[in-house]
């Protein structure tokens, strides 16, 4: 059997008017932009000033049709001002321009459907730049320290990449069409000129480090169905005055919202049942908080250095765990309100009972009378609850704290067939009662 020669991929490359193209396919006639050099090393520097790409190139006697700009086309090009795109490219791949740091104008025409990953990264004078309006994806680092100010997605887009505008410091306005329903984490990182920006009401989670570092962000949208805050997500957002948690959030990352030095108040919405360590580390204006009565843990050092907290508003009827515990400052100074009938509760269990100065409040908007004619009834592993008005919250906590259950109440008998055996805590809006399952 006779073996055939290898062929390099570089016996597919040609120069064609001072630009290098690689061949696509023989069959279709297509043709990419490459990068010069050989064995993968890069020597773009002959690309210099204003580049205006056909559509067309010959080699050969062969007509080729350019339908990409290819991986690394023109990266490091730092002589490079300007290029013009034809529109019969349909794809601009990964690191086509990275770190073009004299590139300050790019024509992309509405035919490209891809943008690839750092596609734009380090270009750092690319100061505006218009999308098309057909992709439906920005990759990760697409546009990272680039210098626009203004950025307008097209309503394509369903996705935005992983720090795909981190470190865009000029970028002062961003708009977000209804399409995306993704946005990865670190999108908005470091881009300390954004003052506000509108989530999409389709994105259902804020991502790790999403606008870290953005310190001039004063105020953000974010849609009700978003269910967590990811880590880091606001840390060092100095001049956010209220934090963006909506009402379906459950998780409170780590780091969220570290020196947000503008907070001065803070209410974690009711759906919220875990809070991350360090959440609120270095909030320095931070004076005060409200815990919901969902909150089932606080992670360690949540409000380490908020030394200027007057009243910390704890709505769990059992108290939680929560270490190392509160600095001697929020001790000393600030007030803990704590649910109606849980005083001795809160007096007994650290780190709460050395706050100096613990008050009692009724935080469920209904009455005594309604409190007293609540009745627990237990049939074996069965608990019946009746006589709870509507929206008042039902928890049912094991011996040792843990929470086995909860529900808001719609008006109706409560039924709930319990797993376990021993002594369970029934809390209703500041009534706690002992039951035993046999």
């Amino acid at each position: 059997m006779m073996l055939l020669p290898t062929i390099s991929a570089m016996a597919y490359v040609f120069e064609y008017d001072n630009i290098y193209y690689r061949i696509l396919s023989e069959a279709n006639n297509t043709v990419e932009v490459t990068y010069n050099g050989k064995y993968g090393n890069i020597n773009n520097d002959k690309y210099v000033g204003k580049i205006m790409i056909p559509k067309t190139v010959t080699h050969e006697s062969r007509t080729y049709h350019v339908t990409a700009i290819g991986y690394r086309a023109f990266e490091q090009c730092q002589q490079l001002t300007s290029v013009i795109i034809p529109n019969s490219v349909t794809i601009i791949r990964s690191q086509a321009f990275r770190s073009c740091w004299e590139l300050s104008s790019v024509t992309i025409p509405n035919t490209v459907t891809v943008l690839g990953d750092s596609a734009f990264l380090n270009c750092s004078k690319l100061s505006s730049i218009v999308l098309p309006d057909l992709i439906t994806s920005i990759g990760k680092q697409t546009f990272a320290y680039c210098s626009f100010s203004t950025v307008t997605i097209p309503n394509s887009v369903t996705s935005i990449g992983e720090f795909a505008f981190w470190g865009c410091t000029n970028l002062t306005s961003i708009t977000i069409p209804k399409s995306v329903t993704s946005i990865g984490k670190g999108a908005f990182s470091q881009c300390t000129s954004l003052t506000s920006i509108e989530i999409p009401k389709y994105v259902t989670y804020i991502n790790d480090k999403m606008f870290s570092g953005c310190t001039s962000l004063t105020s953000v949208t974010v849609p009700k169905y978003v269910t967590g805050i990811g880590d880091d997500a606001f840390r060092d957002c100095r001049s956010l005055t209220s934090a963006p948690i909506s009402t379906y959030a459950t998780t409170i990352g780590e780091y969220a919202f570290m020196r947000c030095t503008g907070l001065k108040s803070v209410t974690i919405p009711g759906s919220v049942t875990t809070i991350g360590k360090y959440a609120f580390l270095k909030c320095t204006e931070l004076r005060s908080i409200n815990f919901p009565n969902s909150l089932t843990t606080i992670g360690e050092s949540a409000l380490d250095e908020c030394s200027k907290i007057e009243s910390i508003y704890m709505q769990c009827e059992v108290p939680l765990m929560y270490k190392p515990g509160f600095d001697e400052d929020i001790l000393s100074n600030a007030i803990l309100y704590v649910p109606s009938g849980t005083l001795s509760a809160y007096e007994t269990t650290a780190p709460w009972r050395y706050f100096d100065n613990i008050q009692e409040i009724d935080f469920s908007g209904i009455t005594d009378t309604q409190k007293n004619e609540v009745e627990i009834l237990v049939d074996k592993h069965r608990i019946v609850i009746k006589g709870v008005p509507a929206k008042v919250a039902v928890r049912i906590y094991r011996a040792d704290g843990s929470l086995e259950y909860q529900t808001l109440s719609d008006g109706y008998d409560i039924c709930y067939q319990s797993p376990a055996k021993g002594l369970l805590l029934v809390a209703i809006a500041g009534r706690v009662e002992k039951i035993l399952i046999k």
